[in-house]
């Protein structure tokens, strides 16, 4: 009795690779020019946690055209490979909790009128900030552990980026983390409608 299983099945979308690295680089482009306006332009407001969730976007943009980079990652992986599947199963999580963060962390709290409430309020500012990337931190290193057991899970299957194999991990606890905080997101969000 054979007891291996079949590999999961995943679509080759190595057609579809133009278009996709066209649309990451835009959106690389595109977040720079932002976040250059923002740092450069005295009119803009600017609140800290709307900046990190920029950031956060290009940092997941980046992760999905590493291979951009190195075309010979498709006929052999390697470090390249690992860090891409790394950092493609953090990035979502990352941006969706940089997003919350910048949904729940109103940008009036910086302005107290206290030093001391000022202090408070900067810390907690700041450790808002660190947020999505302890977020990406985990789940990316979460990724290389289990990579790191077995390197053939992580790979270049569908054409366009390096992802790790793994039902259990990539398929449903990356999204499934990604949800519960999206529900928290807009309920965050439908409130403040609401005030």
């Amino acid at each position: 009795m054979d007891t291996t299983e079949d590999p999961p099945f995943v679509p080759d979308l190595a057609y579809l690779w133009a278009p996709f690295i066209i649309l990451h680089v835009l959106a690389e482009v595109g977040s720079i020019l932002l976040l250059l306006t923002y740092f450069f332009s005295k009119n803009v407001h600017r609140p800290p946690t709307l900046v990190n969730f920029w950031i956060t976007w290009l940092i997941y943009s980046v992760s999905y055209s590493l291979l951009l980079y190195d075309k010979q990652q498709y006929s052999h992986p390697d470090t390249l490979c690992r860090v891409q599947a790394a950092m493609v199963d953090g990035s979502s999580s990352m941006v969706v909790t940089a997003g919350l963060v910048a949904v729940v962390q109103p940008p009036h709290v910086i302005y107290k009128s206290t030093s001391t409430a000022r202090l408070k309020s900067r810390i907690r500012l700041v450790l808002c900030l660190f947020v999505p990337y302890m977020v990406f931190l985990a789940f990316s290193v979460g990724t290389a552990l289990v990579g790191r057991k077995n390197f053939l899970l992580t790979n270049p299957m569908n054409g366009l980026y390096c992802s790790l194999d793994v039902d259990g991990f990539s398929r449903y606890a990356i999204p499934a983390y990604c949800i519960v905080v999206m529900t928290c997101l807009l309920g965050f969000e439908g409130e403040h409608q609401n005030i």
